[in-house]
């Protein structure tokens, strides 16, 4: 089974990178499990700090450079050229647990080929009172 990890960043900077961190993270947990996974970012009109903060992971992900300014219409592109069987979607400024990718699969897959959207059933948000 292959996943294809899609993250979506614009003007994020330096909070990209424990958000990739996380998603190499959580590809590594699945991998271990048997699922191959495929980490890319789609960079939405990119502010020069995050463009800055994917230079280390050029080698390590795919990134695509696309400039249209909606995040829906950034996921929909990154779901167009993902391959696999499944997609998962992580904002850029959002972290996954190890477990995500894996937890998601199994919940997917549980569901006798139907077709199913798997999303957290707790988030957790910090600053802003929440």
């Amino acid at each position: 089974m292959l996943i294809t990890s899609i993250i979506i960043v614009s003007d994020e900077g330096s909070i990209a990178r424990p958000t990739i961190e996380s998603a190499l993270e959580a590809a590594a947990y699945a991998g271990l499990r048997g699922l191959e996974v495929r980490t890319m970012v789609i960079a939405d009109r990119p502010t020069s700090d995050t463009i800055a903060a994917l230079e280390p992971y050029e080698s390590r992900l795919r990134i695509v450079k696309i400039d249209v300014g909606d995040l829906g219409t950034g996921r929909n592109h990154g779901a167009s050229i993902a391959g696999g069987d499944f997609v998962a979607f992580l904002d850029g400024d959002d972290l996954w647990t190890k477990r995500w990718l894996w937890e998601a699969y199994c919940v997917a897959t549980a569901n006798n080929n139907e077709r199913v959207i798997v999303h957290p059933q707790y988030n957790v948000i910090f600053g802003g009172g929440e």
